[in-house]
């Protein structure tokens, strides 16, 4: 499974993890257990920074063509080039169980969409759709 980040998630990254070195320019996306079982019906939650422990497998995703961010020119320098996106093994169980056994390849060609969803004065990191499809569906 391949992992993206959109132009809007890809600038929030970049604000939040320029100043915050404890982060180590990370996102960890985590899968939700639901009543002691796992659900593909609820989306993981993505958060800024590194995995609370291991287990989580770890892709980098670049953060190209976001630009400097308005008001923090002088930063732009310590703006992160590229995120290490950790993606919970649960995540990957979810979407092979999502299109069973007979249909591999579109789990295995599946893309991990990180947005940014804004409620009123706050933002937040989401995965849509969830769950991933292949590049192109």
């Amino acid at each position: 499974m391949r992992v993206r980040l959109s132009p809007a998630a890809a600038a929030y990254v970049r604000k939040e993890l320029a100043g915050r070195p404890e982060l180590h320019h990370c996102l960890t996306v985590v899968a939700y257990l639901v009543s002691g079982c796992c659900s593909p019906n609820l989306p993981p939650e993505v958060r800024l920074g590194p995995p609370p422990e291991g287990g989580f497998h770890a892709v980098t995703v670049p953060l190209e063509g976001t630009g400097p961010v308005p008001g923090n020119a002088g930063a732009a320098a310590a703006e992160p080039a590229s995120v290490e996106v950790y993606v919970d093994p649960l995540v990957d169980e979810f979407v092979r169980e999502w299109y069973g056994d007979e249909a591999r390849d579109p789990a295995e060609r599946a893309v991990l969409r990180v947005d940014l969803i804004r409620y009123g004065e706050r933002e937040e990191l989401t995965v849509d759709p969830w769950p991933p499809r292949p590049e192109g569906a």
